[in-house]
């Protein structure tokens, strides 16, 4: 067996396996869901190629893109690429995963994630974008700006300057993203008293430290549906009942 087909394997099976791990709490989390991004650092530090390109040595980074609920902070969908993606571009694939057993009503996320692809996505699968805008600077010449042919980018916008209010009290539950990243920092590397940076990971080349980061979704889901059973009260689906209606 190659190389290229073992890592396209071990992708499919800790992709496959950080969603499964979130199915449990699936009638629970069914309402909203927050889009965020991390970064993890590795024990290594980056290539010669890449240290003449950047400028300086730096540690080897890949970025954790995640869907989270905002109640139980369990991680819905999930996708650890390189340190360059693009957090834009993610956001339909995070919402095809986080929709396929649960039912999203409302997307919430910061500037970062604010395109008119993005907002036509979340449109097609019946929730509400609560994404802020970036403000939008008059142009140079003096003309007015050219609108936006998009009649959802348009209702959204008009909703966030107009309602100003109503979408803060949405657009505010997507601190739980952070809180997840925490929480995925404390549970599974933990933190140096005193040390301002977060832990690294333990693998050293990339292929390791995406598989690493996947494994960390998948305890941090385990942890969030014993503590949503023990805290909250939540009666859950057992993972066993959604494999057998998978079969």
């Amino acid at each position: 067996m190659s190389v290229s087909s073992i890592i396209f394997r071990a992708y499919w099976v800790f992709t496959g396996a950080s969603f499964l791990s979130s199915l449990s709490l699936a009638s629970v989390n069914g309402y909203s869901i927050a889009v965020d991004s991390t970064w993890f650092n590795g024990s290594r530090s980056t290539r010669q190629d890449d240290n003449d390109f950047r400028g300086q040595s730096e540690p080897r980074q890949v970025k954790l893109h995640f869907a989270c609920c905002p109640r139980t902070h369990v991680i819905t969908a999930a996708l650890v690429l390189d340190r360059d993606s693009d957090d834009g571009n993610q956001l339909p694939e995070l919402l095809d995963t986080s929709a396929r057993n649960r039912a999203i009503h409302e997307v919430l996320a910061d500037k970062g994630y604010s395109e008119v692809e993005n907002l036509e996505k979340i449109a097609s699968i019946g929730a509400l974008a609560f994404i802020s805008f970036p403000e939008r600077k008059p142009p140079k010449d003096g003309k007015p700006s050219r609108p936006n042919p998009s009649a959802i980018w348009r209702a959204a916008l008009l909703c966030y300057n107009s309602h100003r209010e109503y979408f803060l009290k949405f657009y505010h539950q997507r601190s739980n993203a952070e809180t997840v990243v925490s929480m995925l920092i404390d549970n599974n590397l933990g933190c140096v008293p005193g040390k301002r940076t977060p832990p690294t990971l333990r693998s050293k080349n990339v292929t390791a430290m995406k598989n690493e980061v996947y494994c960390m979704v998948i305890c941090h889901n385990i942890w969030c549906t014993i503590n949503s059973i023990y805290e909250h009260g939540n009666e859950v689906n057992l993972l066993s009942q959604h494999l057998a209606e998978a079969e």
